[in-house]
């Protein structure tokens, strides 16, 4: 009997299990960290964590930069420019390889929506 491998994500009908968080495959945009970053608290998705891995295969931290661009007050500022950071902060994802970057995408959506393609 093989050992099982420890770094294959969880799979289960309800929830994609990524970087030791439970995503509901039902609502896979909702929120399921939550990060201080200079005070503010930022609700981590999905999304936001498939951008992160994104930006450190590739060296390209556009979407991080021009989140700013969105805000519409001064409180808006500081949010965008901790997300940001956070984005931007050299952090590991928990996403362990492009492999699982993938397989996450294809059980939360059934296909790949975030490439690694630099021209994407």
């Amino acid at each position: 009997m093989k050992a099982k491998d420890k770094t294959a994500i969880t799979k289960s009908a309800q929830f994609v299990e990524v970087a030791g968080y439970k995503i509901d495959k039902n609502y896979p945009d909702w929120s399921f960290a939550k990060v201080k970053v200079d005070g503010q608290t930022l609700e981590i998705d999905i999304w936001d964590l498939l951008e992160k891995y994104r930006a450190q295969k590739l060296n390209d931290y556009f979407e991080f930069y021009t989140a700013l661009c969105f805000a519409e007050s001064e409180a808006q500022e500081k949010h965008y420019e901790a997300y940001r950071k956070w984005g931007m902060d050299g952090q590991p994802t928990g996403i362990r390889s492009d492999e699982e970057f993938f397989d996450i995408q294809k059980q939360l959506w059934g296909e790949v929506l975030v490439t690694l393609d630099p021209d994407e």
